[in-house]
């Protein structure tokens, strides 16, 4: 498998559990999902949020906070931009993959989609054990 573009970046802010905006080299401000996770959605205007919305933004904000230094990664198997016009992305920050930090807390799922990520089955096996030990929203949201 081809490997994945490489981008450095610097966070601006988090704006869910899986979604960041991320300020390029060139200082193009650019929104990035995560790819291979879905978090719970916060409240939006005329929308009640998701159990565990909240903690897992909140998470994400501690682990990111503005000003982190990231690198964003392609898919090879992947669009690179989604119908929001967002990057599709792994982030990693210090050498740790952020989507598989979130889904190992319990702050997100592994995603499933008709393309598979390339990190899907670990990103399964992640999520398998969060649920085990009752991580995060896998307790709370019960």
């Amino acid at each position: 498998m081809a490997a994945g573009k490489r981008t450095p970046g610097v966070v601006a802010y988090v704006l869910d559990g899986d979604t960041v905006k991320v300020t390029t080299p060139n200082g193009r401000d650019v929104r990035v999902r995560l790819l291979g996770i879905s978090a719970p959605e916060i409240p939006q205007p005329g929308k009640p949020g998701e159990c565990y919305g909240a903690p897992s933004t909140s998470l994400l904000r501690q682990v990111l906070p503005a000003g982190t230094q990231v690198t964003l990664v392609s898919d090879p198997t992947q669009h690179d931009v989604d119908t929001y016009g967002r990057w599709l992305r792994y982030v990693e920050a210090g050498g740790r993959d952020i989507g598989r930090a979130q889904i190992r807390s319990g702050a997100a799922a592994a995603r499933d989609s008709s393309d598979p990520v390339s990190r899907h089955a670990v990103h399964v096996q992640i999520e398998d054990q969060a649920r085990e030990r009752g991580a995060g929203m896998w307790t709370a949201c019960r």
